[in-house]
């Protein structure tokens, strides 16, 4: 068994995984506002007596995080989606765990090692695994190891997609994230709604299907981002698969995955990169917490 956690911009999860790779225990609570109420929220959810027990035996505790990891120091360099956690390491986070090693990758990258080994790119030599939530990350496997450059390649929700476009929450302009991320698609629907301020994305695709001409026009803007950088990483890799996960991914595939699909298909000018396949991940939302529970072995 391992204890596991999977941080990101909108929930914390907490995972207890077994050896066979399922989850044993599962809880679940939205990311604080403040890195003091953040600390306080890791801390109960580590309190039970079964968690405890765990990590008596294993000392092994898995952290998958959005953001920019520097994974040898066990240091957050920076997430845009959790502003707090900047230039922090893992020991500040959790210091009462002095007996316990602690493994800390980024939440697309953990997602990545857990397709390539128990999901759909388990027969895959290159694939690209994109998270779809709060935020876009990009965990990418060559000839079936994770691929980081000098440490931080995958980060397609920050590369530019338009020209002195809207400000992202990483400081730059234009980023993806800024038209196909769950935190642009709330911001989008409340300002539709133009009340309820805790309407969340899911809601605009309803809207969209009903016809809803301002909704389509933000659904398409968030495929359209997504369709163009996907199209940009099947020329400059030409991968096996691209799976696609995340939150706000899984809640809506029966809307995203098949505009997705035709909009690429329609942008791809050679049969050759059509042989790239765009499929949904086979792990759903534990990819990142069964990716977590990998960590010590990729060591």
């Amino acid at each position: 068994m391992s204890v596991v956690f999977d941080i990101g911009g909108t929930n914390i999860r907490l995972g207890v995984i077994s050896c066979q790779k399922q989850l044993k225990y599962f809880k679940q609570v939205k990311t604080p506002k403040t890195l003091k109420r953040f600390k306080k929220e890791i801390s109960e959810l580590l309190k039970p007596a079964n968690i405890q027990k765990e990590l008596k035996v294993k000392k092994y505790l898995g952290v998958s995080l959005a953001g920019w990891i520097d994974e040898k120091n066990n240091k957050v360099i920076s997430s845009p989606n959790i502003p707090y956690l900047k230039n922090i390491y893992l020991k500040e986070i959790f210091p009462w765990e002095k007996d316990v090693n602690i493994y800390l990758e980024n939440d697309a990258n953990a997602a990545a090692l857990a397709e390539s080994q128990f999901g759909k790119g388990k027969n895959c030599n290159n694939f690209v695994f994109l998270t779809i939530g709060t935020g876009i990350g990009a965990g990418i496997i060559i000839n079936r190891r994770l691929y980081k450059g000098l440490g931080l390649a995958g980060e397609i929700g920050h590369t530019q997609i338009v020209f002195n476009g809207e400000k992202c929450n990483c400081g730059n302009y234009g980023c993806l994230e800024t038209l196909s991320s769950g935190r642009v698609l709330d911001k989008y629907y409340i300002k539709l709604l133009k009340s309820n301020p805790k309407a969340k994305a899911e809601g605009i695709f309803d809207l969209a299907q009903q016809g809803n001409k301002k909704a389509i026009e933000i659904v398409f803007r968030f495929i359209s981002g997504l369709g163009v950088s996907i199209f940009n990483l099947i020329y400059l890799l030409h991968p096996d698969l691209i799976v696609l996960g995340g939150g706000l991914f899984l809640s809506n595939k029966r809307y995203i995955l098949p505009v997705l699909k035709k909009y690429v298909n329609l942008k791809l000018r050679s049969s050759l990169y059509k042989k790239t396949k765009i499929v949904p991940t086979s792990l759903g939302e534990r990819a990142s917490l069964i990716g977590a529970s990998l960590l010590k072995a990729k060591k």
